[in-house]
C-alpha cells in the first residue's frame, strides 16, 4: 500500500451492487518499446435497475492506426485470483480476451505488489469510491489477433480497479488527472482528483515511484519524472465511446452522469534520467 503496510491478498469478487448505482471496472494497459499501446478494460454498470457489461480492447499504433473490439457480457463472475466477463476474463497473472473480432492472451509479470490509494479512496456518506492499483508495474508478454492481422505484444503492463456507489448526478470529482510512467528499471503512476462541490474538501493527490509514495508536483506529478511532447489517443465524451454501444441510453447517460469528458494522452518520459513512456489522462465532468 502507499502508506507503507503490507497490501492486502486480492481477491477478484465483484461487489454486491446498489440501488440506484454502481459501477465496478477493470483498466489493463501495456506499454510496448515503439510506442504502441494496448488498453483492455471489463466493467459493469448498474444503474435505476438496468444493467451493462462490456469487455473492450484497444489497439493504438505508434503510426496512428488503431484496431479496436468490443463484446456484450451476459455473466460477469469473479472468485479469489478469477474474474470471468463472458470469454474474457483474469485467471492468475494471465489475460484472456474476446473482444469481438480481437482477441488474445496475454501473461504478467508483476515487478511491484498492489497499491491502494487510501480505503476508501473518497467518500460521501455511506457510499464510496475505492481504487486498488491491483497491477503498478509489470512484465507483459502474449499475443493479439484480428482479421487480418496480429500483434506480437512485449512491454510493460499495469491494471487497476475502480468500484463506485456514489449516485452519478451528485458525483463530486470535477476534475481528473491520472497518468503512468515507465523507463528502464523505473515505474510510476499518479492520480489528482479535484472536487467540485463547496464541502467536498481539498483535492486527492497521490504519486508512486518504484514501490512507494513520492513527493508530487503540481497535478500530483511525481518528482524525478519529466513528460514529453504528447500524441493524443482520446478526445471523446465517454457517453460516445464506441467501444461501449450505450444504443439510445446514450443521451439518458450523458446526462445523469454529468457527461465526463475525456482526453487520453500517450508520451515520452524519462525517470530519474532513463528514457521511457507514459499514457496520462484528464477527465472533467459538469457540476450542476
Amino acid at each position: 500500500m502507499l502508506d507503507g503496510r503490507p497490501s492486502q491478498r486480492l481477491d477478484l469478487a465483484l461487489a454486491p451492487t446498489r440501488f440506484p448505482c454502481t459501477l465496478e471496472k477493470w483498466y489493463v494497459d501495456v506499454l510496448l518499446e515503439d510506442g504502441t499501446i494496448v488498453l483492455i478494460y471489463f466493467g459493469q454498470l448498474a444503474l435505476l435497475g438496468a444493467r451493462w457489461a462490456r469487455a473492450t480492447a484497444e489497439v493504438f499504433f505508434a503510426d496512428g492506426r488503431v484496431v479496436r473490439g468490443s463484446a456484450a457480457v451476459e455473466a460477469a463472475s469473479g472468485r479469489g485470483a478469477e474474474l470471468r466477463f463472458g470469454d474474457s476474463g483474469i485467471s492468475g497473472d494471465r489475460l484472456f480476451i474476446a473482444a469481438g473480432e480481437l482477441r488474445g492472451t496475454l501473461c504478467y509479470h508483476p515487478r511491484a505488489t498492489p497499491a491502494d490509494l487510501r480505503r476508501p479512496f473518497l467518500s460521501v456518506g455511506t457510499r464510496r469510491l475505492d481504487w486498488t492499483v491491483e497491477i503498478p508495474d509489470a512484465d507483459v508478454e502474449g499475443e493479439l489477433s484480428w482479421p487480418g492481422g496480429r500483434l506480437e505484444v512485449r512491454g510493460r503492463g499495469y491494471r487497476d480497479r475502480v468500484f463506485f456507489d456514489l449516485p452519478p448526478w451528485r458525483f463530486p470529482i470535477s476534475t481528473l488527472h491520472w497518468g503512468r510512467a515507465v523507463a528502464g528499471e523505473h515505474a510510476a503512476f499518479w492520480v489528482h482528483a479535484e472536487l467540485g462541490r463547496g464541502d467536498a474538501g481539498p483535492p486527492l493527490t497521490h504519486s508512486w515511484v518504484d514501490g512507494q509514495e513520492v513527493t508530487a508536483l503540481p497535478m500530483a506529478l511525481p518528482t524525478g519524472l519529466t513528460l514529453g511532447t504528447p500524441r493524443t489517443l482520446l478526445d471523446v465524451h465517454v457517453g460516445e465511446i464506441e467501444g461501449l454501444r450505450l444504443g439510445p441510453a446514450r443521451a439518458l447517460l450523458r446526462r445523469l452522469t454529468g457527461d465526463p469528458h475525456e482526453i487520453k494522452h500517450a508520451a515520452p518520459c524519462t525517470i530519474f534520467g532513463a528514457p521511457g513512456r507514459a499514457i496520462h489522462e484528464v477527465v472533467t465532468w459538469q457540476q450542476s
